[in-house]
């Protein structure tokens, strides 16, 4: 049987009875805050302990960090930020979580798409004229070119021409317009892709655009040459015959109505065949027989 005594401590006699037959069994006290346990015997809720420095953003669902359906968000960012991506997530089926990844790669935002990493840094325009001058910007890029598929810095905000200079930074130093300029120039040679927006919902809106263009495995856009009008497309058509002559190294439209004045024809012949158009990828019956039409000279 414990026996029960009394010391300083100005401990109740059943807490010092408690605490005497846990030794006596060699158990050990749960481990918690200062004072939790005592609190829960006596019903008292203890306040939660605030965090240091900035509040994050709030939490949203969690999926896996390398699941092509995820924005990783840096917790640095604002709570604003956060809100509006979600507003633009809502017409994209994606979900955001803070995670400290972005920021080990040098980028706010961060997600995984065709087996690769991509992201964007934003900067307001004070945040990115102070960057330049301590040399985060600097780290960041270097980060993102070790990391990133794409390099893309997110410039926020107007830059306005106040006589030659810029918004001041932190420090109250002006920057003058061109020296500005020419260091975005600086950047954008080193390979990373810059954009502007207007506010922090336009941020948004080009990160979920971001992240809809990097889900495609190909782009086209910069490759593919422009179509011509629907009543265009056979060689009969002298309009056609111009444009398609342009083709050609150093004709322009002048050139091109000469060679048509003097030959009295397109020269454009196709020497292949049916049966070896049908042999490369993605051309199919319809599109071999319109390219033949096309391309056949009228006797």
């Amino acid at each position: 049987m414990t026996t029960c005594w009394k010391s300083r401590g100005g401990r109740s006699r059943s807490e010092r009875c408690e605490r005497d037959e846990r030794r006596e069994r060699g158990g050990r006290r749960e481990r918690g805050p200062p004072g939790a346990l005592r609190a829960a015997q006596h019903g008292v809720e203890l306040p939660r302990a605030r965090g240091r420095g900035r509040r994050p953003a709030r939490r949203l669902r969690a999926r896996s960090h390398h699941g092509a359906s995820v924005i990783l968000v840096s917790p640095a960012e604002r709570r604003d930020v956060v809100r509006a991506l979600e507003r633009a997530a809502s017409r994209a089926s994606v979900e955001f979580d803070t995670s400290p990844l972005p920021e080990r790669r040098g980028v706010d935002f961060l997600w995984r798409a065709q087996g690769r990493w991509w992201g964007c840094q934003r900067k307001t325009l004070p945040d990115l004229i102070a960057s330049l001058h301590d040399g985060r910007l600097a780290k960041e890029i270097a980060q993102m070119r070790s990391a990133i598929a794409m390099p893309h810095l997110v410039v926020e905000g107007r830059i306005t021409n106040y006589g030659g200079h810029v918004l001041t930074d932190d420090w109250g130093r002006a920057v003058p317009l061109d020296v500005l300029r020419k260091r975005l120039l600086t950047i954008g040679f080193e390979g990373v892709h810059i954009s502007y927006t207007r506010d922090v919902a336009d941020t948004a809106d080009l990160v979920v655009t971001a992240w809809e263009w990097s889900q495609r495995a190909s782009h086209s856009t910069a490759k593919t040459r422009p179509k011509p009008p629907n009543d265009w497309g056979h060689l009969s058509n002298r309009d056609f015959q111009v444009w398609l002559l342009q083709a050609l190294p150093d004709v322009g439209p002048q050139t091109a109505e000469a060679i048509l004045d003097t030959l009295g024809r397109c020269p454009l012949v196709l020497d292949a065949t049916a049966a070896e158009l049908l042999a490369v990828p993605g051309l199919g019956i319809k599109k071999v027989s319109r390219i033949i039409a096309a391309l056949q000279q009228e006797s």
